[in-house]
């Protein structure tokens, strides 16, 4: 996780892009709640198990 937050410092783009992405999904949220939501449980699933693989 440090290395993976040291990686977002050094590149600031990485930032701007999460931030677009929170803006983005947040658009898609408030027109589609049913999709937004999907997306997010799909992000957040994929997300803890690219994780676990990662940290055994």
């Amino acid at each position: 996780m440090k290395k993976r937050l040291a990686a977002i410092r050094q590149h600031p783009w990485n930032t701007l892009g999460a931030f677009a992405g929170a803006i983005i999904w947040a658009l898609i949220v408030i027109h589609f709640p049913v999709i937004g939501w999907a997306a997010f449980a799909l992000v957040v699933i994929v997300g803890v198990v690219f994780t676990i693989r990662d940290h055994p």
